[in-house]
């Protein structure tokens, strides 16, 4: 789990791209391990096993069904509901489309060529990109400004990628999603306190999150359910983008100001 930079990433899905394309529980007392504010080893050896398991699916489909808050110059929040869909086919293909009332975008990835598509303003934007998808995601984030949704999925337990454990964590306890029995974890690092619920079994999948921004005095969160498809099997077109006739190709802006590379 990487730090806030997610919970950024998740609530924001923001494009660096052009101003026409950017537009009831009762609570649960403290259990002791969540009081001394350390990482409970159960609940490392929890993410450890669900990293090693989610290293080994190769193509899988994943959509998260959820909410975002905005916090308003007064203070208040509104909820956004939304989701986020990933059809991924390793090591170098990967489709991904955010969506809500309010945005609706599209990434697609064959390996060759990232391109990134805004079909309600009919415009998108592509550049040449080789490499696997721990190099989308690690270009499009230093280049031009992009991190991807939920992307820890893609780089929990990477050796290549070590990322900092959480300063503390717990399970809360056995819990029930659907008719999947599953274990809740919390976990805190500095900025973020973020939730998971771990499927039992064999295939170890998250299936829900919570992400709270504790470093913004309103404390805004953003949710999801998962819903995992790990036999899925793709077209090999559906990493690949055809503009329709009436589309419109623009530059894509990188974090330096200068604009990308274009035919």
């Amino acid at each position: 789990m990487t730090t806030a930079r997610w919970m950024a990433a998740a609530v924001g899905a923001a494009l660096a791209l052009s101003p026409a394309m950017a537009a009831t529980k009762k609570a649960t007392p403290a259990t002791p391990a969540a009081a001394k504010a350390t990482l409970d080893p159960e609940a490392r050896t929890a993410l450890d096993r669900m990293s090693a398991y989610l290293r080994t699916l190769k193509t899988f489909e994943v959509v998260a069904d959820g909410y975002s808050e905005e916090v308003l110059d007064s203070g208040q929040k509104v909820t956004i509901p939304g989701s986020l869909t990933y059809d991924v086919a390793k090591p170098d293909r990967l489709f991904a489309e955010i969506s809500s009332d309010r945005t609706l975008r599209r990434y697609y990835f064959d390996g060759s060529k990232v391109t990134i598509d805004a079909p309600r303003h009919k415009l998108y934007t592509d550049a040449p990109l080789k490499g696997t998808i721990g190099t989308l995601l690690d270009v499009t984030y230093s280049k031009y400004g992009i991190e991807l949704p939920l992307q820890d999925l893609f780089l929990w337990g990477d050796p290549n990628r070590p990322a900092t454990l959480p300063a503390s964590g717990f399970k809360v306890g056995p819990e029930t999603i659907g008719d999947t029995k599953v274990d809740h974890y919390a976990f805190r690092q500095p900025g973020l306190d973020w939730q998971i619920w771990i499927a039992h079994g064999d295939k170890p999948l998250p299936l829900r999150i919570v992400m709270t921004n504790t470093a913004d005095r309103a404390q805004p969160q953003y949710a999801a359910k998962l819903t995992w498809n790990t036999d899925a099997s793709f077209a090999a077109d559906r990493f690949s983008f055809s503009p329709g006739k009436d589309s419109g190709r623009i530059a894509i802006a990188t974090v330096d100001g200068s604009a990308g590379e274009t035919k």
